[in-house]
């Protein structure tokens, strides 16, 4: 499973990425997946999962835990061919998956910028 990390501070537009994402993917699609909410009603992540070029292709946009990281990593293994995934580089400990990441060539992190839709057609370009 290829795994692309998209990462950055807190409050920068990850999750705002992701749902351009999900419209992108879902773009012309009669009946594309549902979001399935992660975090409780306050939240606006999600995950799903999609058929894109021929790979079954998990979005997850919940990246302020460790934990909950590491889980959709292992929810996911096995099961798509590629998961994205959101991370918040907030801590030392937090930036350990960012590097874990980066160190094995068949994974990509896309460091977020201010440009979401930007960032949304690097994400489409490393599926």
């Amino acid at each position: 499973m290829k795994i692309i990390l998209l990462t950055g501070k807190p409050n920068t537009g990850k999750t705002t990425t992701f749902n351009l994402l999900y419209s992108a993917l879902a773009n012309g699609i009669k009946n594309p997946p549902l979001k399935q909410g992660i975090g409780g009603k306050r939240t606006r992540d999600f995950e799903c999962i999609f058929q894109y070029k021929g790979k079954k292709v998990a979005l997850f946009s919940q990246g302020d835990i460790m934990y909950v990281i590491t889980g959709a990593i292992i929810k996911y293994s096995g099961i798509v061919d590629c998961l994205i995934i959101a991370h918040s580089r907030k801590g030392r400990i937090m930036d350990k998956i960012r590097l874990a990441v980066l160190a094995n060539k068949q994974h990509c992190a896309i460091n977020k910028t201010r440009n979401n839709q930007n960032d949304c057609s690097q994400i489409i370009a490393n599926i």
